[in-house]
């Protein structure tokens, strides 16, 4: 049984609409067939692991069902689930919305840098009216992988993400951070054949008022400075 929600979060009262899709497949054919007229029995969870409500669905001729749960109005937020005849579920989030009170940018990066390399990016916390969050916490993480372009052209060894590095730092009185991310290549993967990266930051910025906003950029590099795809070109 696979089931999908209509969304990933939801605020206290709001409506659950669920749908299912209930199959079996053939271990030597490996073709799968739907249950039609199936009885299943889906259950509500909160954070805590507590049934919040139960309801009972019959599959129609697609093998496909449909139900509605109505999220409690008040009590803990958090990772709540639907769960299908107790050996399947889906998970979502419900949260209070809260409106935020400051934002946070990352300063494009304009040196030139190569792999091996540590760069200084600089980024900024501020309210909607330009006054700056001071002595809020930052932490920041970046990782590298293949370009997500050059994925279909690279022909080496698998090559994995690189080792995500995480660091912490302040913002300081106008605001302003500076986070030090290594350009590093991904380990694993064929040094034979010319590949291009991309280094993946993303900062997570906590006033003192508990309040957490992100931000996030990617830095490209490569074995070569540059690149040049030509779409189209046929040749005898």
């Amino acid at each position: 049984i696979q089931l999908f929600t209509d969304r990933r979060l939801y605020r206290p009262g709001q409506q659950v609409h669920v749908s299912l899709i209930d199959f079996k497949e053939n271990n030597q054919t490996k073709k799968a067939s739907v249950n039609v007229a199936d009885s299943i029995t889906l259950k509500l969870y909160d954070t805590e692991d507590n049934e919040i409500a139960t309801k009972k669905v019959l599959t129609d001729a697609y093998g496909t069902a449909n139900a509605t749960f109505d999220l409690p109005k008040s009590g803990k937020t958090g990772s709540f689930s639907i769960e299908a005849n107790e050996d399947y579920q889906t998970d979502f989030h419900v949260e209070e919305y809260k409106r935020p009170t400051f934002t946070v940018s990352i300063d494009e990066y304009k040196k030139a840098y190569k792999a091996g390399d540590t760069t200084t990016v600089i980024g900024h916390a501020k309210t909607y009216s330009g006054v700056p969050v001071q002595g809020a916490k930052i932490t920041y993480r970046s990782s590298s992988s293949i370009a997500y372009w050059w994925r279909s052209f690279y022909h080496g060894d698998e090559m994995g993400d690189s080792e995500e590095l995480n660091q912490e730092t302040i913002t300081n009185a106008d605001g302003s951070f500076e986070m030090r991310v290594p350009i590093v290549k991904p380990e694993g993967g064929s040094r034979r054949n010319i590949c291009f990266y991309t280094v993946n930051i993303n900062a997570d910025v906590t006033s003192l008022a508990g309040e957490t906003r992100s931000g996030n950029m990617s830095l490209p590099f490569g074995d070569k400075s540059t690149a040049v795809v030509i779409d189209g070109l046929t040749g005898k």
